[in-house]
């Protein structure tokens, strides 16, 4: 016949004992995280902070409010840069749960166009309320399989263009797996997960050098086109002048 108080004692003390495992484990993946950003930052001859205050930009995957942990910031390539972890909660009750990401963030001296690359294996994001002037498009062959991708109404026919079969297979092999997004003067590469090896940290590292000079070239000329389009309804004599 089993004792009642070791019953009681394995009743209570269980589930005490897996909260106390799951602090542990959370304070050392945090300790191990922050470690890790502090070496890139060195590495990169980068500033680290613990945290930032508030949402670094109105981009669409920011929706979920959250936290900026472990952010790093300076230049590659005469651009600024700046990577960071990204933490926040959804669902409710049992389904109630934290996802984690790692962001790389570049930001340049012209305005992009607002492109949503999404990859089947990510959460399912907010078209809305910055998405409501993006339509989805889709493009020939396997990408689709990979990606979901919104653009802006009005980019159908650039999009088109520039995303060439070479190009599609290019961002299949070097950015699958991550969510992109042009917003603003801001390009964001997002990786599920807190990067902690790496291995990982090159990926976003490669992938943005990759769409910097793969991508950004015709976005900033379809920007200026689009620019110039506008001030010509504005003023139809604007550039005879």
């Amino acid at each position: 016949m089993s004792n009642p108080s070791t019953f009681v004692l394995v009743f209570y003390g269980l589930p005490f004992a897996l909260v106390i495992i799951t602090v542990v484990w959370r304070i050392r993946f945090n300790f191990k995280e922050k470690r890790f950003m502090q070496a890139a930052a060195a590495a990169l001859g980068f500033t680290y902070e613990q945290a930032l205050m508030a949402s670094p930009t109105l981009g669409n995957f920011f929706l979920h409010g959250g936290s900026f942990l472990n952010v790093i910031s300076g230049e590659r390539n005469s651009i600024p840069t700046r990577a960071f972890d990204y933490r926040f909660t959804v669902g409710s009750g049992k389904n109630r749960h934290t996802e984690y990401y790692t962001i790389f963030e570049t930001t340049y001296p012209y305005a992009l166009p607002h492109i949503i690359l999404k990859p089947r294996t990510f959460i399912d994001i907010e078209i809305a309320p910055f998405g409501t002037h993006l339509e989805p498009l889709k493009l020939e062959g396997d990408f689709s399989k990979y990606f979901d991708l919104f653009a802006e109404k009005n980019l159908e026919v650039d999009i088109y263009e520039i995303f060439t079969p070479d190009i599609m297979t290019d961002f299949i092999d070097k950015i699958k797996g991550l969510h992109f997004e042009t917003f603003g003067q801001h390009l964001y590469l997002i990786k599920k997960g807190w990067v902690s090896r790496q291995n990982d940290f090159n990926q976003l590292m490669d992938a943005t050098d990759f769409i910097s000079t793969s991508l950004l070239p015709h976005f900033k000329e379809t920007s200026a086109d689009t620019a110039t389009m506008e001030t010509l309804d504005k003023n139809p004599t604007a550039l005879t002048s």
